[in-house]
This record gives structure tokens, C-alpha cells and sequence, in this order.
């Protein structure tokens, strides 16, 4: 009996250092850019007239990197080691801004391309440059501070420079929550943007 019970606590103490030693699965997660209404692609009524490159956006250095990130204080961030961006986080900003930015500005006349695109064809450059880009658990929002400008590529002569600041609230305790807050807080952003385009480029 002695034995049995020896036999079963060494069994019950190799199924605890197992467990200890399996690591949780890591998750990955992506922006999400605007919905897309059919009559959103309409085509246009002409030639295109006017194309915009986007880019560079640049983010600070500590959200941009594979951990998603999140505040606990003005001065404490926490790096989620198990939940990571499946793309390099300044690269699915950019891309997510160039698709909005279609999506909004279809059938006006306006091309969208990205830098790596037709880019030497471009007339004007959007460029943007975060300085804020993640969210509270404990408050319920998401904070994204941005400066950025339109500028012609003949000549780098400023159209539009300007500061955002955009919050929106995490619906919700995940991680995926916050994800979710964040695109929406994108998805402003290049409302904010296509605005400016439409009002101030000829």
C-alpha cells in the first residue's frame, strides 16, 4: 500500500513538472482594415488624375515589435510574449493605411499606391509619423497619436501638416479586443486623411 501510494505521488509530481515545462500557445494577430461596399469600387468617370504614394510610416520603437504591446501606466508598458503581430507591425500600418485610403477615395479621380508600387508616378506623398500607438486594459481605450502631411513629390512643398489624436474604447478584456480598438483607431485615422486629400489637393 506503502508502495502504491509512493508510485502515485511520483506520478503526480512528473504530471506537475510536465506541466510546468509546456509553454501556452503563442497567438498571432493582424489590423483589420475598412469594410468594403460594393459601390465603394465603382469605377471612375475618367482618367485617373492624380496619384498618392504612401509612406514612409513610421512607428515608435517600443510597439513596433512582435509582442503586442499594452499600458498599464503613463510610465509601465507590458510585452505580451504569447500574443504577437503576424507581420512586422510598421508594415501592416502602412499596407491597412494604403487599402482605406482606396477604399475611401474610390471612384474620385484618386490612385492610391503604396511605396513600393508607382510610387516615381506619384503627384503627392502621404507620409506619418506615430508617436502613440497602443492601448489600456485598465482604462478601456486605445490611444493613437499621429503627425503626418501631404506634400507634393515635385518639389516637397507642404499641402497638408497635421497632428492627430484619436481614441476609441476596447470593447471587451481580450487581447483581441485591444487589436480590434486599434484598427478602428486606423480606420479614423484615414478618414481624417481622405478628408484632407479630397479638400486639399487640386
Amino acid at each position: 500500500m506503502k508502495q502504491q501510494r509512493i508510485i502515485w505521488l511520483v506520478l503526480l509530481v512528473a504530471a506537475v513538472l510536465a506541466g510546468c515545462g509546456r509553454s501556452a500557445p503563442v497567438r498571432y494577430y493582424t489590423l483589420s482594415p475598412l469594410p468594403e461596399a460594393p459601390q465603394e469600387r465603382a469605377a471612375t468617370s475618367g482618367p485617373l488624375q492624380r496619384i498618392v504614394t504612401v509612406g514612409p510610416v513610421s512607428l515608435p520603437a517600443y510597439v513596433n515589435r512582435p509582442q503586442v504591446v499594452r499600458r498599464l501606466s503613463a510610465h509601465e508598458l507590458d510585452l505580451l510574449d504569447f500574443h504577437h503581430w503576424a507581420e512586422p507591425l510598421a508594415d501592416s500600418f502602412e499596407r491597412l493605411l494604403v487599402e482605406n485610403l482606396a477604399i475611401l477615395l474610390a471612384g474620385q479621380g484618386v490612385d492610391v499606391v503604396p511605396r513600393q508600387g508607382s510610387a516615381g508616378d506619384a503627384h503627392y506623398r502621404l507620409s506619418l509619423r506615430l508617436v502613440s500607438f497602443d492601448g489600456n486594459m485598465g482604462r478601456g481605450n486605445v490611444v493613437l497619436v499621429g503627425q503626418w502631411r501631404i506634400a507634393t513629390t515635385s518639389g516637397g512643398k507642404d499641402l497638408v501638416s497635421r497632428r492627430s489624436r484619436i481614441e476609441k474604447k476596447i470593447r471587451g478584456t481580450t487581447v483581441a479586443d485591444l487589436v480590434a480598438a486599434q484598427s478602428e483607431a486606423l480606420a479614423e485615422l484615414s478618414r481624417h486623411m481622405a478628408t484632407a486629400l479630397q479638400e486639399e489637393i487640386p
